[in-house]
């Protein structure tokens, strides 16, 4: 999933768009290994957010292009959350898909995650129309469209780019 890059400056409380092009090629630096784009926020996934590396990653992104959240704003106000799994009737655990919501606790290390979907989501929740999702876009395609530009995307890969598997 990326965000989009339509220029947007917003706080907690209010949000200002304009239609005008913004270009961040300044922050594009070519160098022997490829394109670095520089003034991207890091942010520790620290113990207060064991298992919330998307969120951290979409705040990131958001202050990149200047929208000022930080990462408890996010997930308190913003981020679609629902509960642990739970055993069904059946015998089966259920659960809300983390296609549409984070699942568990971003706090705890037993929180499941969530994909693109929820974060998504959210960064529109904050800003209309701001982020969009992309699957199975190639790293090639996505350097070319976005990163060679000097616009930062959010990507979700296994380890090692490993092909998926169904877990349990």
């Amino acid at each position: 999933p990326i965000a989009s890059t339509a220029p947007t400056a917003a706080t907690t409380e209010t949000t200002v768009t304009t239609t005008e092009a913004v270009s961040f090629t300044d922050r594009v630096l070519q160098t022997e290994d490829g394109v670095q784009i520089v003034g991207v926020p890091h942010l520790a996934q620290s113990r207060k957010y064991a298992t919330a590396c998307e969120s951290l990653a979409a705040v990131e992104l958001l202050q990149y292009y200047g929208i000022e959240i930080d990462v408890d704003a996010f997930i308190e106000q913003y981020l679609p959350v629902a509960d642990y799994p739970g055993q069904g009737e059946d015998g089966e655990l259920h659960a809300e898909s983390p296609w549409d919501y984070f699942i568990g606790d971003p706090s705890k290390s037993n929180g499941y995650g969530c994909y693109s979907g929820a974060i998504v989501t959210a960064m529109n929740a904050m800003v209309p129309d701001l982020a969009i999702g992309l699957e199975g876009v190639s790293l090639e395609a996505l350097c070319e469209t976005y990163i060679d530009r000097g616009e930062p995307v959010m990507l979700w890969a296994t380890i090692d780019m490993a092909e998926t598997r169904e877990g349990h």
